[in-house]
Protein backbone atom coordinates (compact mmCIF):
# COMPACT_ATOMS: atom_id res chain seq x y z
CA UNK A 1 0.00 0.00 0.00
CA UNK A 2 2.74 2.48 0.94
CA UNK A 3 4.63 1.91 -2.28
CA UNK A 4 1.47 2.36 -4.33
CA UNK A 5 0.62 5.67 -2.65
CA UNK A 6 4.20 6.93 -2.96
CA UNK A 7 4.32 6.01 -6.64
CA UNK A 8 0.98 7.65 -7.37
CA UNK A 9 1.91 10.85 -5.56
CA UNK A 10 5.40 11.14 -7.04
CA UNK A 11 4.28 10.55 -10.61
CA UNK A 12 1.58 13.24 -10.33
CA UNK A 13 3.76 15.80 -8.53
CA UNK A 14 6.94 15.71 -10.65
CA UNK A 15 6.94 19.40 -11.65
CA UNK A 16 4.62 20.84 -9.00
CA UNK A 17 5.04 24.02 -6.97
CA UNK A 18 5.82 24.09 -3.23
CA UNK A 19 2.19 24.66 -2.17
CA UNK A 20 1.01 21.76 -4.27
CA UNK A 21 3.69 19.46 -2.82
CA UNK A 22 2.62 20.33 0.73
CA UNK A 23 -0.99 19.44 -0.09
CA UNK A 24 0.08 16.25 -1.87
CA UNK A 25 2.11 15.18 1.16
CA UNK A 26 -0.88 15.76 3.43
CA UNK A 27 -3.11 13.77 1.04
CA UNK A 28 -0.62 10.89 0.95
CA UNK A 29 -0.52 10.76 4.75
CA UNK A 30 -4.33 10.71 4.91
CA UNK A 31 -4.42 7.87 2.32
CA UNK A 32 -1.91 5.84 4.32
CA UNK A 33 -3.68 6.35 7.64
CA UNK A 34 -7.03 5.39 6.09
CA UNK A 35 -5.74 1.95 5.12
CA UNK A 36 -3.99 0.75 8.30
CA UNK A 37 -3.60 -2.95 8.96
CA UNK A 38 -5.96 -4.49 11.53
CA UNK A 39 -4.65 -5.08 15.03
CA UNK A 40 -2.86 -8.40 15.49
CA UNK A 41 -4.38 -11.19 17.49
CA UNK A 42 -2.83 -12.07 20.81
CA UNK A 43 -0.45 -15.01 20.87
CA UNK A 44 -1.90 -18.36 21.84
CA UNK A 45 1.48 -19.72 22.89
CA UNK A 46 4.30 -17.79 24.46
CA UNK A 47 7.54 -17.32 22.58
CA UNK A 48 10.11 -19.88 23.64
CA UNK A 49 13.44 -20.94 22.21
CA UNK A 50 13.20 -24.22 20.38
CA UNK A 51 15.37 -26.99 21.81
CA UNK A 52 18.38 -27.90 19.74
CA UNK A 53 18.36 -31.14 17.81
CA UNK A 54 21.90 -31.98 18.87
CA UNK A 55 21.79 -34.32 21.87
CA UNK A 56 25.55 -34.84 22.09
CA UNK A 57 27.63 -33.04 24.68
CA UNK A 58 29.72 -30.18 23.35
CA UNK A 59 33.49 -30.52 23.46
CA UNK A 60 35.92 -27.78 24.37
CA UNK A 61 38.76 -26.77 22.05
CA UNK A 62 41.47 -27.77 24.53
CA UNK A 63 39.83 -31.08 25.33
CA UNK A 64 41.91 -34.10 24.30
CA UNK A 65 40.19 -37.29 23.37
CA UNK A 66 40.92 -40.38 25.46
CA UNK A 67 43.11 -43.04 23.89
CA UNK A 68 41.32 -45.72 21.95
CA UNK A 69 41.10 -49.21 23.47
CA UNK A 70 40.68 -50.96 20.13
CA UNK A 71 43.26 -53.55 19.02
CA UNK A 72 43.55 -55.02 15.57
CA UNK A 73 44.90 -58.40 14.55
CA UNK A 74 45.64 -59.27 10.93
CA UNK A 75 46.34 -62.71 9.54
CA UNK A 76 47.88 -62.76 6.08
CA UNK A 77 47.72 -66.00 4.12
CA UNK A 78 48.89 -66.79 0.65
CA UNK A 79 46.42 -68.53 -1.58
CA UNK A 80 47.62 -70.98 -4.18
CA UNK A 81 46.42 -70.31 -7.72
CA UNK A 82 43.63 -72.52 -8.96
CA UNK A 83 44.50 -75.17 -11.57
CA UNK A 84 42.70 -73.22 -14.30
CA UNK A 85 45.05 -70.25 -13.80
CA UNK A 86 48.35 -72.23 -14.04
CA UNK A 87 50.11 -72.05 -17.40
Amino acid sequence: MTVRVAHAQSSVQVAAAGDTLHGARREAIIDLLADLLPKRRDRQCERVKKPSRNTFATTKRDHTRPASQVTYKFKVTRRLPSPAQTP
